[in-house]
């Protein structure tokens, strides 16, 4: 493997020269907690026609274990709604509450007080006054909650997608007559989706309601209100038979007539991921595929037209989150791995594209396009709310200088916090990853350190797509980027590294290889060997840990390169490819679509898969896992058995708990100090304890 090494600092980050140092101890205390120390990662809006800014923040979480099934985690437990007056930077705090909408030309907002999915919807002012309250229990019966909100711009109407009939999902099931406990899948008998979606919608005072549409077997992602208040557009998700992810349409309504049509037809099985109508004239922007790909990696955005139903693409991947700037130009992301590496452009509907410098990418501009807004929220979780002025000269956008109007310090400030550099490697075809480099704590520039890389899962979102908001993604508990700040603190550098299969680089730096760990393999590389080029790692002291899509990384790197001394691999026991594709008795579409089925390209899929390589493996790996695994095709007691075979150290830790991220107190000490032993043992033997073996 060769790779041409580009190392770049994005910032001037420094760490803090006080401050508690985080040990294991302090990391759980502060999970448990999940109070005020929380990252606030604010959300921000626009509102009353530009006057104001809705800023969202999490105050609380707690941990969402029972009833959640499998993929249970740290959820918000409440959102803090503030204004800020964009004149005179005066904030009002409006109250608790989750996923506000607001009515970009008038003062009112609308949010859920319970929670999302919940069956109340509270109206309000920005002086938090509520004028109103929706709950769906009094519009119909049998109902499953609120999926979907829009509040027309001027503040009139309110509508309001409500779930409501069967369970989401009904298996197909025999009733054998000899007693025995049995469920039976049957091709011929494809799932049910059983469940489905009103739309009602009511006056700004929450009455006068009226059942506009009815769907069935579908849900409704997004709402919005579109030609001047005229027209509602809905991205809804139905299933697909035999596929592992859902069909998404655009579908147009006219309240007033409660007649419907379908807008857009097989836009992607993404739901419409970003969903925005122009301020004037007939025209919608969201995410699309025009593939009808289901899984979000590509990143193109569309602008459909409600005259004539016309589509006219835009964009071609990466670009995404198109926001209105004004009837026929929006703005859209340049993509990056991380928000603050992104850059922000504008595209007319003809599909001209002019990158606005000196503007992070997530600027939102105000309902008149003479203002853009942007919260900047660093590497350490401090956060500020940003305004420029926009107008156009010579056909050009240009943004005045920005004028800080609010400021939230750092929620975990008290700790010592390790600095943390931006770092992009130039990968073998040009692809150019990027990873945060967590120095250890008081770096010495003149020493080498023993390098962590954290894998991060999922694998779409990337460096954006942390645990539960947070930009640096913890890797053992999944939970608080403190986690890093514990490493820096035990004298660790920790790699925080992408990789393609994130989306963040275009779907063709994916899909044209064919083999995508191989390709990711060769990203991440590229990025240690970057952080060693640099200084800072100690190449003869290296460990690499991964959960969930980042622990098959972690399968892949151990059985192609000796170069690590220890391993974690954490909840992604596919090491096999061929048996992930259909485990579950569901066929994984994505996969179908880079590589065909098993069934015809079985050495594609041989290739990829790690259980193929694992003859004259060296390092020591812990694998981590639950009853048997956190999803079906779990193979880590099979490679536990490969290592040990062959003499080479291993331990499977499997814990009780049917979580994807574990939630019990004892489970999480357990496995953090259990980590903290094993790679101090190969990386720094000499403080290392005692980790219990498994039998």
């Amino acid at each position: 493997m060769t790779c041409a090494l580009l190392l770049t600092s994005f910032t001037a980050a420094t760490a803090a020269d006080r401050g508690v140092p985080v040990t294991p101890d302090i990391l759980l205390s502060h999970i448990r907690r999940n109070a005020e120390e929380t990252p606030v990662h604010p959300r921000m809006q626009w509102l009353d026609n530009g006057r104001r800014i809705l800023i969202s923040t999490v105050t609380v979480q707690t941990q969402a274990g029972a009833g959640r099934g499998q993929f249970a985690e740290y959820v918000p437990l409440s959102y803090l709604q503030r204004t800020v007056d964009v004149r005179t930077g005066a904030t009002t705090d409006i109250g608790v509450g989750y996923d506000p909408v607001v009515a970009a030309q008038a003062d009112v907002i609308a949010y859920h007080p319970e929670g999302s999915g919940g069956g109340r919807l509270v109206v309000a002012r920005s002086g938090g006054t509520a004028t109103c309250e929706v709950s769906v229990s009094e519009l119909m019966s049998d109902t499953t909650g609120i999926e979907a909100v829009a509040l027309a711009a001027n503040g009139g109407h309110i509508a309001v997608a409500v779930g409501y009939g069967a369970s989401r999902f009904a298996a197909p099931a025999a009733a054998p007559t000899n007693g025995a406990a049995v469920r039976v899948l049957e091709a011929a008998a494809p799932e049910i989706w059983g469940h489905n979606v009103a739309v009602w919608v009511l006056d700004e005072h929450c009455s006068d309601a009226r059942r506009i549409a009815d769907l069935p077997e579908t849900r409704i992602g997004r709402m919005t209100w579109a030609d001047q208040d005229r027209k509602i557009v809905a991205a809804t998700a139905t299933p697909v038979p035999g596929k592992g992810f859902p069909r998404s349409d655009l579908h147009l309504f006219d309240p007033a007539t409660g007649q419907g049509s379908v807008l857009a037809a097989n836009i992607g099985g993404q739901g419409a991921a970003f969903l925005q109508a122009a301020p004037v004239g007939p025209y919608v922007a969201f995410t699309y595929d025009k593939e009808g790909l289901g899984y979000q990696l590509r990143k193109q955005f569309a602008i459909a037209s409600m005259a004539d139903s016309r589509i006219h693409v835009v964009s071609m991947d990466p670009r995404e989150r198109p926001r209105w700037l004004d009837e026929r130009t929006v703005l859209a992301d340049i993509s990056g791995a991380h928000p603050l590496t992104r850059r922000l452009a504008t595209v007319d509907i003809e599909g001209r594209e002019t990158e606005l410098p000196g503007i992070p990418a997530n600027a939102m501009p105000s309902p008149d396009g003479r203002r853009l807004a942007w919260l900047d929220i660093d590497l350490y979780g401090a956060a500020s709310l940003s305004v420029a002025d926009l107008r156009k000269a010579s056909g050009v956008w240009q943004a005045s200088p920005r004028r800080q109007i609010w400021k939230a310090d750092p929620p975990l400030a008290s700790y010592a916090r390790a600095e943390r550099r931006f770092v992009r490697c130039e990968s073998t075809d040009g692809v150019r990853p990027e990873a945060i480099l967590v120095l250890p704590l008081n770096h010495d520039p003149r020493r080498r350190y023993p390098l962590i890389v954290d894998l991060h899962g999922g694998p779409r979102g990337g460096l954006d797509g942390g645990s539960h908001g947070a930009y640096t993604p913890g890797t053992i508990l999944s939970s608080s980027s403190l986690e890093h700040d514990m490493w820096a603190a035990k004298g660790y550098a920790v790699l925080v590294a992408d990789y393609r299969a994130s989306g963040l680089y275009g779907f063709d730096a994916v899909s044209r290889t064919g083999e995508a760990y191989a390709q990711d393999f060769t990203d991440i590389m590229c990025n240690v060997d970057a952080a060693i080029r640099d200084g800072v790692a100690d190449p003869d002291r290296m460990a690499v840990i991964g959960h969930s899509y980042g622990a098959y990384e972690v399968n892949w790197i151990i059985t192609h390169t000796h170069r690590f001394k220890a391993a974690i691999s954490k909840e992604g026991g596919f090491a096999d490819h061929m048996a992930g594709w259909g485990a579950g008795a569901r066929t994984n579409q994505l996969a179908t679509t880079l590589y065909g089925t098993p069934i015809d390209n079985p050495d594609v899929y041989r290739r990829m898969s790690p259980i193929n390589f694992t003859r004259g493996v060296t390092t020591p790996t812990m694998f981590v896992s639950h009853r048997g695994g956190a999803l079906p095709g779990d193979l880590y007691g099979w490679m536990y058995a490969a290592w040990r075979e062959q003499g080479v150290d291993a331990q499977y830790r499997i814990y009780d708990d049917p979580n994807h991220v574990l939630i019990g107190e004892a489970d999480q000490r357990d496995q953090l100090y259990a980590a903290i032993s094993w790679i101090d043992r190969y990386l720094i033997p000499e403080r290392a304890e005692v980790v219990d073996e498994t039998p």
